[in-house]
Formats: structure tokens, sequence, C-alpha cells
């Protein structure tokens, strides 16, 4: 059973004893939570530069190089797109920013007569 990179950051940062298999330490998603935090950010960015190294050595790195402290920085998800937002940055070839504003100024007929422009058939 493999263990989550939240159990891993939780053990590092708290320095509690929690037993796990060094292949389960994602260097990459250690250090994506890592940089949630301020008093973190330089140690992801300086195992960022040196992605290179043992995953034992990274991990040994926050471990000795963090205080101990509980800390509960946000983990940012990816937000999920409107499928007419999608339909319009597929349209106008724009991203997302762009097409969200395009949205906001389209009224009902525009964006329906846009979905049957963009009806290409086929089964669903």
């Amino acid at each position: 059973m493999s263990t989550s990179p939240f159990d891993i950051v939780k053990s590092l940062n708290e320095k509690t004893d929690f037993e796990y298999d060094i292949k389960d330490y994602s260097a990459f998603m250690i250090n994506r939570i890592m940089s949630n935090t301020l008093d973190t950010l330089f140690f992801a960015e300086a195992m960022n530069r040196f992605y290179d190294l043992d995953k034992g050595i990274q991990r040994d790195f926050y471990w000795y190089g963090l205080p101990k402290s509980k800390r509960f920085g946000k983990y940012h998800k990816a937000i999920v797109i409107n499928n007419d937002v999608k339909m319009i940055m597929d349209h106008y070839v724009v991203n997302q920013k762009v097409a969200e504003s395009y949205f906001k100024l389209m009224n009902d007929s525009a964006i329906q007569q846009l979905r049957e422009g963009m009806n290409y058939g086929g089964r669903k």
C-alpha cells in the first residue's frame, strides 16, 4: 500500500517517526506541497533546483532543515472549467481568461448558436 504525500509532509513538519518506504516519496509532490507555506517555500525552491538528488537526501534536507511546526498550507487544485467556456476557447482559439470574458458578454441565443455551429455530429 502506498503512502500519501500529505502524510509524508505531515511527518516531516511535525518531526514524527512515520514508517514509509522511500519509493513512496514523490519529490515532485512533496516540493509542490512544501511550496504552499511561506516558511517552507525557499526549501522547496532549493529542492526544485537540485531535483536529481537522491530521494533520501531530499527527505533529510526537509527533516533537518525545517523547524518543528504545524503548517496548514492550502493545496491548490485545478479549477473546473464550464463546458460553454471550453467551447468558446476552442472556437475562438483564446485562453481561459479571455473566454470567460467573452462568455459574460454573450447572451443565451449567441451561446446556443455557437453550440449548434460547434456540433460536428457523431455519437454522444
